[in-house]
């Protein structure tokens, strides 16, 4: 059955099913005609229609609740009925906890409840009916219902031997939250709360809180009280302190009040002060707080420490084992076992531990040759008490001391004990060797100390081989050098060490140290020469050398090759001191003869100069003056300390920063601007085409202290050749000869003057 109101779109619809054939469309406007008469036909024939309502609504418990139902359409009568949860509401019976009232008009009905409930909790609906239809509407009722107790916490007493739960419950609608809450904030959300967990933490006041947002939360404050005994949570407590600090034992123990605290050391009962220590006892929120301070702990403080606490429930005790410790002691009784080239063997006893275990031994050695050298360390484990030590040096001295270490630190170390590594040979050869020839049968060899480190002991000596050169399938011939210790003194013996003499068969050495130091003991690389001597004339040579110890030789060098002189060097002079001032010296030197004389008129043997070698007394190193002996200019060469210095004809300078050397008549010389009181050392040696000759004696002068300069000087002028063109001669005659005429010129005008006076008389004035 269609209505009017629906026409327009049931037409429609029919309408539009219709238009797809075409050719019915007189039938269409028929049916067109006959709904809309069926349409007015039926007008006012309408099921009811109830007006839109909220679905849910939420009221406090004890407020009224009204439900209308109204009608927007619909023919008349109607017939309205009322449900809860689907059950049909009579109005006047229902349950005693609710009253329902119901008024119904022709188009409405109105359901209310004076005072609702939480039991008139649930959905109601309205349902209204015709002839034509029916309609239902329905809303959700809510009750709210502020928190009640169902079960109310109450103080509690205990004695806190048995666990103790506090319980809270509470109803409400919504169900409300459970949450206790401690005198200290704490928050705990549950409806049970186990207080033996907040003992510790003095809390003794809790309250509980039912809230669901209905009203104001309900809340209850409770108090737990205990009766504790005196107890001790630590029994047992192990204090290690270090030796000379201070050590705080603390005892702390729980329980009611009054509580009293008794300390014993090893069963002997302490007073409250001590010569070295102090109780003191603080009350506590717990119970008490007793502590025992020891200022300085010694070795005899290390005991069993008991602390004895009692209250009127009970009584505890607790104990604490104090142990001091300390580094450990020295090592005892350390000693070499054995020594080897490059190990030793070592052993020891254990020390004093410290009250700890040693978990390590520090071995500290070091060289001691010639002093002290950078320390080396080796750990060794601390359940070993001997240790071979490898890779030392061969032929060394050493020192070696051990040292203790335990978790606390090191101990002091131990007496240095001293030893030294067997020797082994030397593992290197020496270097910077030369050769040079000093005449027609002498070699001069001179060469550098192998490396220190490749000495393994101490060096003896050392092995000069030689041979021809054109003798290959010959074996070296080896001459021993032994080393010269006490090289000053041997220096400073004579001159005759620093070259040689064909009819000389010795070796003789000089050692030159590259430091300043000449301990016998100290080990240094020292410049060494030898003198090979007795060899053929002009004949070539093949050098090496080797170093020795007291175990055997090292490797030789590398071959050198030299050649002797194919002529004679110059022969020895004698050198007499002439005078001697405060700042000059003068020399003269006339020639030793050796042998025959026509071998110094020989070309080969003619001087081609002069080298004049001094030095203080006490110095090493000689200063050179080299001097022509052919009556002409030298050029410039460096002394030994490296200044230029020149040597020149009589009457010329050798100009020097500090000294300026005259050469005079007969070989005669001056030494000048030397220091005065002072013993200077001199020699002279000739030199010709094949060399240095043989040195002349060694001439010990003392310049003099004090002694006018102007007597020497004329001394030393007046035995020059011209001495008259000296400026020390020329000015005082020229200064003499300038006042002879200055007075010849002023007693010629006075003679004028007076003569002129003579011949012109006086005249006088008698008429005045």
């Amino acid at each position: 059955m269609f209505y009017c109101r629906n026409f327009p779109p049931i037409c429609y619809i029919i309408m539009s099913h219709l238009k797809l054939n075409a050719f019915f469309t007189f039938l269409s406007i028929y049916c067109y005609i006959f709904l809309l008469s069926e349409c007015l036909m039926f007008d006012g024939k309408v099921p009811p229609r109830i007006a839109e309502i909220r679905s849910n609504q939420t009221l406090m418990i004890g407020s009224k609740f009204k439900f209308l139902c109204y009608l927007e359409s619909g023919t008349k009568p109607f017939k309205f009925e009322w449900f809860k949860n689907n059950q049909a509401i009579l109005e006047n019976k229902s349950p005693p906890s609710s009253s329902y009232t119901i008024k119904t008009n022709e188009d409405e009905s109105m359901m209310s409840i004076t005072a609702i409930d939480i039991d008139d909790e649930g959905i109601y609906s309205c349902s209204v009916r015709n002839d034509f239809g029916t309609d239902r509407k329905s809303i959700r009722l809510v009750v709210k219902v502020p928190p009640s107790w169902l079960v109310e916490p109450k103080d509690v007493h205990t004695n806190g031997k048995e666990r103790y739960r506090l319980e809270c419950k509470a109803d409400g609608s919504p169900k409300p939250t459970i949450k206790w809450i401690t005198s200290k904030g704490i928050t705990i959300e549950s409806e049970y709360l186990d207080v033996d967990k907040y003992r510790t933490a003095n809390i003794d006041s809790y309250e509980c809180v039912a809230d669901n947002g209905v009203g104001e939360p309900l809340r209850k404050a409770v108090k737990v009280s205990f009766m504790v005994p005196v107890k001790f949570n630590e029994k047992f407590f192990s204090l290690k302190t270090k030796r000379g600090e201070s050590a705080r034992l603390e005892c702390n123990a729980t329980g009611d009040q009054p509580l009293s605290i008794q300390w014993t050391k090893n069963n002997v009962k302490l007073e409250k002060l001590g010569s070295n220590y102090e109780i003191i006892d603080t009350e506590i929120h717990t119970g008490i707080r007793s502590e025992l301070f020891i200022q300085t702990t010694q070795s005899n403080d290390a005991a069993v420490y008991k602390c004895f606490a009692e209250n009127e429930h009970g009584k505890d005790e607790r104990t604490i084992r104090l142990e001091v410790v300390e580094v450990p002691g020295v090592a005892k009784n350390v000693h070499v076992k054995e020594v080897w080239s490059r190990t030793v063997s070592l052993a020891w006893s254990e020390p004093y531990s410290g009250n700890l275990p040693i978990q390590r031994y520090v071995i500290q050695f070091w060289r001691y040759q010639s002093g002290p050298h950078r320390l080396n360390e080796v750990l060794v484990s601390g359940s070993q008490t001997s240790y071979f030590l490898k890779d030392l040096t061969p032929g060394q001295s050493y020192e070696l001391s051990i040292i203790a270490e335990n978790e606390i630190g090191k101990g002091s170390s131990s007496t240095p004990i001293s030893f030294v590594t067997g020797e082994e040979e030397p593992s290197a050869p020496p270097n910077d060797i030369t050769v040079e020839s000093m005449g027609p049968t002498t070699l001069r060899i001179t060469w550098r100390s192998p490396p220190i480190e490749n000495w393994n002991g101490d060096l003896k000596g050392y092995y000069i081989g030689y041979r021809r050169a054109q003798d290959n399938n010959s074996p070296f011939i080896y001459i021993t050098m032994p080393i010269v210790k006490d090289f000053r003194h041997h220096t400073q013996s004579s001159p005759n060490s620093l070259s040689s003499s064909s009819s000389s068969s010795s070796a003789s050495t000089k050692i030159r140290s590259s430091s300043s130091s000449s301990s016998a003991v100290k080990k240094e690389i020292h410049f060494h020469e030898y003198f090979l001597r007795q060899l053929n004339k002009g004949v070539e040579y093949k050098i090496v050398v080797k170093a020795y110890n007291s175990a055997g030789s090292g490797p030789q060098s590398h071959e050198i090759m030299a050649t002797t002189f194919d002529g004679d060097l110059p022969p020895a002079f004698q050198l007499n001191v002439i005078d001697s001032t405060e700042e000059t010296i003068s020399l003269q030197w006339y020639q030793k003869l050796h042998g025959s004389s026509s071998a110094l008129s020989s070309p080969s043997s003619i001087i081609t100069s002069y080298t004049i070698h001094y030095r203080k007394e006490g110095e090493i190193k000689w200063k050179e003056v080299p001097i022509s002996a052919t009556l002409n200019v030298m050029g410039p060469t460096n002394d030994p300390n490296g200044h230029h210095q020149q040597s020149s004809l009589v009457n010329s300078n050798i100009n020097n920063n500090n000294h300026h050397y005259h050469q005079l008549n007969s070989y005669s010389f001056v030494l000048e601007n030397l220091d005065a009181n002072v013993n200077y050392m001199i020699y002279v040696a000739a030199i010709n085409r094949f060399g240095i000759g043989d040195p002349s004696n060694i001439a010990t002068v003392h310049t003099q202290n004090g002694m006018s300069m102007i007597s020497h000087e004329v001394v030393r002028r007046f035995n020059d050749a011209n001495y008259y063109l000296e400026p020390m001669f020329v000015w005082p005659l020229l200064i003499a000869i300038v006042i002879i005429v200055l007075v010849l010129l002023v007693a010629y005008v006075f003679i004028r003057k007076t003569q002129n006076s003579n011949d012109n008389p006086c005249e006088f004035d008698f008429n005045s």
